[in-house]
């Protein structure tokens, strides 16, 4: 069986709510089963709301959340999950993967490792509900 992408299992561990981490591993394990948390990216992710805050408009223009996203000292590149995007899985530039994932219709994660710290310690993430869902900043986690 493959193995959970690291950025995906460190985002599960950090906002995804215990109760459902598990559920969540398993269905990241392979192309199979990974249809359904793309599914739930497009209707109700379960994440720790403790840890999200929901964006103003003004983030929603690409300039602004790479803005936002530079002042949190996010790393240059960052990994996407969207649902019916060519990108899904991939690791991005900043550049590129936030205009994927505002202009997604579906569903879209953007997960961003900190600066100096691509091995360690909780990324931030951005999810954006499918549309015309919200934005949601995820940060402050601990993978445990």
């Amino acid at each position: 069986m493959a193995e959970v992408a690291y950025w995906e299992k460190l985002f599960v561990e950090a906002y995804i709510v215990k109760s459902k981490r598990e559920r969540y591993l398993a269905f990241l394990k392979g192309r199979k089963h990974r249809k359904k948390i793309l599914e739930r990216l497009n209707h109700s992710l379960d994440y720790d709301e403790s840890k999200a805050c929901l964006l103003d408009a003004p983030y929603r223009a690409v300039d602004s959340l790479i803005s936002l996203l530079r002042r949190h000292y996010v790393a240059d590149t960052c990994y996407l999950v969207a649902d019916g995007n060519r990108f899904d899985g991939r690791e991005l530039r900043l550049e590129l993967a936030v205009p994927e994932l505002l202009q997604n219709s579906w569903g879209a994660l953007i997960i961003c490792p900190l600066q100096g710290k691509q091995l360690l310690g909780t990324p931030i993430a951005v999810y954006k509900e499918e549309d015309p869902g919200d934005v949601i900043l995820l940060s402050g986690g601990s993978a445990r």
